[in-house]
C-alpha cells in the first residue's frame, strides 16, 4: 500500500553512498596503528576525532554517516582501554558542525524506552536541520541484561518484534504535534493550538505509551529508518524493514548472495503492508584501500599481524570486503550494481581516517560529485530526505489523512 505523501521524488545522485563508523575502523587491529597508518587511540572519545570523519566524508561526497554504537560491555584488550561514546549524543553535537551530510546513530530498543528514544532522535533532527536517521538495534546478550539489570536476555525474534513496537510507537510519537500546532501569536496570547496536539494510544504486549511527545514535529517529520539485514536475520527484522524501513543495508559475502537476499526482500514488499514507496537499498562493504604510503595488501598483513601479536582475534565475517585500489573500488561499484539492483552502497573501512582519505582521494573524482548538484549547494541545506529524493511524509493525524493504525500493527 502507498502513501502519495511519501513518494519519492526526483533522484538527487544515481549513486547513493554511506559510511559507517565504528571506533577506529572495521578492523580489529585498527587503533593499534598510529597516525599517519593509523589512529591515535587516545583522540577516539574527543569530538574532534569524529568531526573529522564526519566532515571528511562530506566533503568526498557521502550522504549519511552512520554511528555504530552498542550496550555491550567492551571487549578486552583494545576497547576497554578506550571506552565508548553515546552514538545519539554524538550525532547530536556533529549536527550544528556539519553541513549536508545525514547523520543516523544506532540506538537499540531492548533496554531503553520508547518515549525517550523517538523525542531524542526528534531533537536530532531538529538540532542538525533535518539531517537526522535511526539505525535501530538490538540488545541480545546476557553481559547487556546484567548491565542494565532490568530483563533477562530473549531470542532474537523476540525481541526484533519489540524493535517494531518501539519503530511503531516512534513514528507515531513523531506525528503527535501537527506541523501547524505552534501560534506564537503574541497579541492573543496564544501560542500552542492543542486540538493539534495528538495522544497516540499505543498498547502493546511490551508497553503501552499515551503520548504526545514533547517535541514538536521535526523538519523531516519522519527521520529515515535504516536497517541492516542479512541471512541469520530472524524473519522479524526482514518483515519489520519491509514495511518500516527507508533504508535497508543487505550484508552478504558476495554479489550472487546479495542478489538473494534482494530478491527475498522484493517477495517481502510485494506481500506486506506499507505506508510508502519502496526503501532504498545499499550493500554493505567492508574496505581497505591503497595508500601513498603503502598498498591495500601490505597494510592488511600488518593489520592482522598486530591483531595477533595482540591476541585479537579475527571474526569471520559475512559482509564482503574490496582489498585494493580506489580504481578497483569504483569499477567494483559498478559491476555490483550491474549484478544486483542496488542504489548504492554502505562501507565500512578498515581504519576510519586513512580508508577515508584514501577514498576521497582515488574514488570521489570518479563518481559523479554531489558538489554539483544543484540541490547541495541551497540555502537552507538539503534535509536527508531530500538528499535521497523522498517527499516530506503528511501527518496521520490531520484532517484529510487516512488512518495508518493497521498499517502498524506488531510484527510477529
Amino acid at each position: 500500500m502507498t502513501d502519495p505523501d511519501r513518494q519519492a521524488g526526483p533522484a538527487v545522485r544515481s549513486l547513493r553512498l554511506a559510511l559507517e563508523l565504528s571506533g577506529a575502523g572495521s578492523h580489529p587491529a585498527a587503533g593499534r596503528h598510529q597516525a599517519p597508518a593509523g589512529v591515535d587511540p587516545s583522540t577516539l572519545l574527543s569530538l574532534g576525532y569524529t568531526l573529522g570523519i564526519a566532515q571528511a566524508a562530506e566533503a568526498a561526497g557521502f550522504d549519511l554517516l552512520v554511528l555504530d554504537d552498542s550496550l555491550a560491555p567492551a571487549d578486552e584488550p583494545l576497547e576497554a582501554s578506550s571506552g565508548r561514546l553515546d552514538a545519539l549524543t554524538v550525532a547530536a553535537a556533529l549536527g550544528p558542525l556539519t553541513r549536508t551530510i545525514g547523520l543516523a546513530p544506532v540506538v537499540t530498543t531492548t533496554h531503553t524506552e520508547p518515549f525517550h528514544v523517538a523525542k531524542n532522535l526528534q531533537s536530532l533532527d531538529w538540532v542538525s536541520r533535518g539531517r537526522a536517521g535511526w539505525k535501530p538495534a538490538v540488545s541480545s546478550t546476557a553481559a547487556e541484561a546484567r548491565a542494565f539489570g532490568r530483563k533477562d536476555p530473549a531470542p532474537p525474534a523476540e525481541l526484533w518484534a519489540e524493535a517494531a513496537d518501539v519503530v511503531a510507537v516512534a513514528r507515531r510519537l513523531w506525528d503527535s504535534w501537527e506541523d501547524d500546532a505552534i501560534i506564537r501569536h503574541a497579541p492573543t496570547g496564544r501560542f500552542l493550538d492543542r486540538t493539534k496536539l495528538h495522544y497516540i494510544d499505543f498498547a502493546g504486549e511490551r508497553f503501552s505509551v499515551r503520548g504526545p511527545s514533547i517535541t514538536p514535529r521535526s523538519p523531516q517529520a519522519q527521520p529515515p529508518i535504516l536497517i541492516e539485514l542479512d541471512d541469520s536475520a530472524p524473519a522479524t527484522a526482514w518483515r519489520l524493514a519491509a514495511r518500516e524501513a527507508d533504508l535497508v543495508v543487505l550484508r552478504g559475502p558476495d554479489p550472487d548472495a546479495v542478489r538473494g537476499l534482494r530478491a527475498d526482500l522484493d517477495r517481502l514488499l510485494a506481500t506486506e503492508p506499507r505506508r510508502g514507496p519502496a526503501p532504498a537499498v545499499l550493500a554493505a562493504l567492508h574496505v581497505l584501500l591503497d595508500t601513498a604510503e603503502a598498498t591495500a595488501a601490505e597494510r592488511l598483513r600488518a593489520l592482522d599481524a598486530s591483531a595477533e601479536a595482540a591476541g585479537l582475534a579475527l571474526p569471520p565475517t559475512a559482509t564482503a570486503t574490496h582489498v585494493g585500489s580506489g580504481a578497483e573500488l569504483a569499477a567494483a561499484f559498478s559491476r555490483w550494481r550491474a549484478a544486483v539492483d542496488l542504489d548504492g552502497f554502505l562501507l565500512r573501512p578498515a581504519v576510519a581516517p586513512v580508508d577515508l582519505a584514501a577514498f576521497a582521494a582515488a574514488v570521489t573524482p570518479l563518481l559523479p560529485h554531489p558538489a554539483l548538484h544543484p540541490t547541495l549547494q541551497a540555502d537552507p541545506p538539503p534535509t536527508l530526505r531530500d538528499r535521497f529524493g523522498w517527499a516530506r511524509p503528511a501527518n496521520r493525524f490531520s484532517p484529510g489523512t487516512a488512518t495508518t493504525a493497521t498499517l502498524e500493527s506488531p510484527v510477529r
